[in-house]
Formats: C-alpha cells, sequence, structure tokens
C-alpha cells in the first residue's frame, strides 16, 4: 500500500499519502476488499481503482471516457503508477457506461466516485421535474444491479444539490466549480436504487481531506455538508 500511496502523490494523483490512505479508508470503510472484483465507472485518473488494487482486489475495470484522449496523459499516469506499484489484475478503458459491453463479467463492488450525476447530466438536471429523465436513471441504475453479484455492493459518492453557498447565490469558497444544479440530494439516489432492487445499508457525509479528522468529526453531518462541499457516500447491496 505505501509504495502506491507514494507513486500516486509523484505523479499528481492526491496531495500526500497520509490524506489518500485516510481519504481510502472512508472510502471502502465497510468493505473488505481482499479478492474482490471492482468496476469504477467514470474513475477519473483511476486513484481508487489502483487504491481497490492495492488493498488487496484481485480484478479491477476502471471506465473513463476521457481517457480517450481529452486529458492528456491520463492513460500512462494510470498505467506508471499501476507498475510503480506492483499492481496487477487492474486496466483502464475509455468507455462510458453506456458503451460498455460486461459480456459474462460481473463484480462484487460497483463504484461511482463523483460520477453518478456524469452518467446523463441532461436528465440529471431534470430528474425530479421529469418522468422521461426519471426512466432514463431507472434504466440506468437496472443496469449497475445487473452488473453486480447477488450480496455485492454499489458505492456511490457525490455532492447533494443543497448548499448554503448557492443558496446565498455566492460561490462557494471551497469548490467554486461546483454547478449544483447538476447534482441531486441521495434521497433521490437511494429511492431509485431501491426500485431495482438494491438495498441501502448507509449513508455518510463528509468534508474536505484538508480538514483532517478533527473537521471530519465536527462537520460529517448534513449540517455540515450543506455549509462546506455537501459530500456524501452511499453504500447499497443486491440482496444476496
Amino acid at each position: 500500500m505505501q509504495r502506491f500511496l507514494e507513486a500516486a502523490q509523484a505523479q499528481g494523483m492526491w496531495s500526500t499519502p497520509a490524506r489518500l490512505r485516510t481519504y481510502g479508508e472512508y472510502l471502502y470503510s465497510d468493505i473488505d476488499l481482499r479478492g474482490v472484483r471492482l468496476l469504477d465507472i467514470g474513475g477519473g485518473s483511476g486513484v481508487f481503482s489502483l487504491y481497490a488494487a492495492a488493498s488487496g482486489a484481485s480484478r479491477v475495470l476502471c471506465l473513463e471516457p476521457e481517457a480517450a484522449g481529452s486529458l492528456k496523459g491520463k492513460r500512462e499516469v494510470f498505467t506508471q503508477v499501476a507498475e510503480a506499484c506492483g499492481a496487477t489484475g487492474v486496466e483502464m478503458r475509455p468507455l462510458t457506461l453506456q458503451d460498455y459491453d460486461p459480456g459474462d463479467e460481473r463484480f462484487d463492488v460497483v463504484l461511482l466516485h463523483n460520477s453518478i450525476n456524469h452518467l446523463d447530466e441532461d436528465a440529471c438536471i431534470r430528474l425530479r421535474q421529469d418522468k422521461a429523465a426519471r426512466e432514463v436513471y431507472s434504466k440506468l441504475f437496472a443496469g449497475l444491479a445487473d452488473l453486480i453479484v447477488p450480496g455485492g455492493h454499489l458505492l456511490m459518492t457525490d455532492a447533494t444539490r443543497y448548499n448554503l453557498w448557492p443558496a446565498l447565490r455566492i460561490k462557494n469558497p471551497i469548490a467554486p466549480w461546483i454547478e449544483w444544479h447538476k447534482h441531486q440530494p441521495p434521497e433521490v439516489w437511494r429511492a431509485i436504487g431501491e426500485e431495482v432492487g438494491l438495498r441501502f445499508c448507509c449513508l455518510q457525509w463528509t468534508t474536505p481531506s484538508t480538514f483532517g479528522q478533527a473537521g471530519r468529526v465536527l462537520l460529517g453531518n448534513r449540517l455540515g455538508a450543506y455549509l462546506t462541499l455537501g459530500a456524501f457516500r452511499m453504500h447499497m447491496r443486491k440482496p444476496a
């Protein structure tokens, strides 16, 4: 694990090894990664795919359409970090969920780290007012459920739509780039997941890693999220 943490920092994937370890432990806090098959959808740099591999996952596939070229060098960095830490059984493919054909392959863990709204941004924006948009996400969640083995896990992280700063018509000073109208609260995702047969396990709120452990203790709740990033982690499972 330490080799991975140091390689990830060296390649600019995360600010410090300690912060990456802390966040990775939070992300996978109630899942034993040893021997699992993990699918990371919209995995960005692939840092959490590689974290899973370094934690003992036997098979890790990262889908990141931007790896096709819009972010130059992303695939090369992923490969370099994987080689530096000796990770095996990991790969990145430049595909969206909609373009991915799994064949007979199924996964113990499916991860959507800050990517659930990007599966179909237009539908996500209109989700609660437009029946057709909700149907789009119902089909996407049904597809996600089909990718998971019985007893397997669906992990989602994102920012909720509701935040103090946009309510005041002010850019959030911590994350001014967040387009809040393109997000939904976790209750929306839970309802759609349960409609396709997934079971809700837990919801956690978190704070920026720069706030440290004390910040998470004090602000790792719905009110704290409303004041900061609105960041949450939701865990659902497919019945065995």
